[in-house]
């Protein structure tokens, strides 16, 4: 939020009216980036700053009220399919850093996302780096601490470096002193000792332990013990204050209040399932905080991809591909004329659709003649063409087919297709001309209201899934009841 915020500051001191920027623009910064993790196949948590937040951090004052964009960003990551965590119980820790990292350590995280180093320094293990390059949003820096190797820094190492060199608490830090003096120190029993004193000792007790630490601390820069840090640096340990470093920002840091600390008060992470958008909500959001009124077209760039990407992620029979033409507009009182049909591509990443539709990527190799996907090709093109069946009515009917016995695939006694091969049967035995041309409205008979031919074609596709792909009577039925559906709400 403060990204996003600062983000359109930026433009506006460059001289661009708020006009001119829409509206809500902070909002619909934020609304792009869940979208763009709604294109990922994760379950996402947003974790916000609690009850308890600090009332400075890098000498600005931080108010005691939630942050304006708080709520409205809340309702856009639920409508995504997303989560929100607020942190209430962390006092003293901006963007929830300490939360996250415990939430990681304990894994109910697999891995936290953040541009701010200090997630390692409250014990995060599995980091991502936020994407640095504008032009590239895939290309990001991974981190994974293991607690050993030469190049590991423990938490009294990482300790130790906040205080020299700064940190959310402490901005200056030690002035003077840069990266190429604190990291040989860091691992000296001056940071080992500072950060046991820390953990085990009052306020007022680790004033009175800090009187001897800094002496250790000038000697160690003066005389270069050991040679450690490859020169004496007299003149910086003359500077260091007879107040540094302050007790109570040593205990921010070491001491963390999280969830952890009140079992009431822990996230119930078995909640965090996926999800996918409710864009119906999402439709009429959109239009609430942006004014947006082509939803439309809006929801084909922004929203759709995700939508495709999520369901197939979460198929485990067999799967339609709704658009979210018929809810968003529903929800919106627009319309697009009689009917539901939409049209467009999404590019899904290739494991999810190979694992969810192993023909349909054989049939796209075969037919496009490019060569199978390889490990530098994540994507293939999957068609979002079908008509917008309702996903809740095929899970109904699966649900009602689980809990019968036997399959036995019915045939209607009265449908009219049933007497037209009477018909032909009895005009053979007559000797009439019994050859047969496809109706010329066949090619289109899902586009649009149902024509003549519209029963034929769905009795005709219903037979070769049932038969020539063997899936059996609940994909009849939920054939049956998804064209029903979509055909009543025209």
């Amino acid at each position: 939020m403060y990204e996003a915020q600062g983000a359109i500051e930026s433009v506006r001191r460059k001289g661009a009216a708020r006009a001119s920027l829409g509206k809500n623009a902070e909002l619909r910064l934020l609304f792009d980036r869940v979208a763009g993790l709604a294109y990922l196949p994760v379950i996402v948590v947003f974790v916000f700053d609690g009850a308890k937040r600090p009332s400075e951090k890098r000498n600005t004052a931080v108010g005691a009220a939630e942050h304006y964009l708080a709520q409205d960003f809340k309702k856009i990551i639920q409508n995504f399919g997303f989560y929100s965590h607020d942190a209430r119980f962390i006092q003293n820790l901006h963007f929830n850093f300490a939360e996250m990292a415990y939430l990681d350590r304990t894994g109910a995280f697999d891995v936290v996302m953040t541009s701010d180093s200090d997630i390692f320094l409250f014990g995060g293990t599995h980091v991502i780096r936020s994407p640095q390059d504008p032009s590239d949003r895939d290309c990001v820096e991974i981190y994974i601490v293991e607690a050993s190797g030469p190049n590991f820094l423990n938490p009294a190492s990482l300790l130790f470096l906040a205080i020299m060199l700064g940190g959310d608490y402490n901005p200056a830090g030690l002035k003077g002193c840069g990266m190429t003096k604190a990291l040989p120190l860091s691992t000296t029993d001056l940071a080992h000792s500072l950060y046991d004193a820390t953990l085990s000792l009052p306020e007022h007790e680790l004033e009175t332990f800090l009187i001897g630490w800094r002496e250790d601390l000038k000697n160690a820069l003066t005389l270069n013990p050991d040679n450690i840090l490859g020169a004496r640096y007299p003149s910086l340990a003359a500077s260091i204050p007879g107040d540094f470093p302050d007790p109570s920002v040593l205990h921010l840091y070491a001491n963390p209040i999280t969830s952890e600390n009140d079992p009431d008060f822990k996230p119930d992470t078995a909640m965090w399932v996926s999800k996918l958008p409710d864009t119906a909500a999402l439709a009429v959001l959109c239009q609430q905080l942006f004014g947006w009124d082509n939803i439309l077209d809006r929801f084909s760039t922004k929203v759709w991809n995700g939508q495709c990407v999520r369901e197939l992620a979460m198929v485990k029979f067999f799967f339609w591909l709704p658009s979210v033409t018929p809810v968003a507009l529903t929800a919106t009182g627009t319309s697009r004329g009689a009917g539901t049909h939409e049209s467009g591509n999404a590019w899904v990443p290739g494991p999810i659709l190979r694992s969810s539709a192993a023909g349909l990527v054989d049939e796209y190799h075969r037919v496009s003649g490019k060569p199978r996907l390889d490990k530098h090709e994540l994507y293939v093109p999957v068609s979002t063409s079908l008509p917008s069946f309702a996903q809740e009515e095929q899970e109904r009917v699966e649900e009602r087919w689980q809990a019968e016995e036997g399959e036995k695939l019915s045939i209607d006694e009265e449908n009219d297709d049933d007497e037209d091969i009477t018909e032909i049967g009895q005009a053979k035995e007559e000797g009439e001309d019994t050859d047969v041309t496809m109706d010329p409205e066949f090619p289109t008979a899902f586009t649009g209201p149902p024509v003549k031919c519209t029963p034929v074609a769905i009795a005709m596709f219903m037979a070769y899934k049932c038969f020539t792909e063997d899936l059996g009577v609940s994909t009849a039925n939920a054939i049956h009841a998804a064209f029903i559906r979509h055909y009543d709400t025209m």
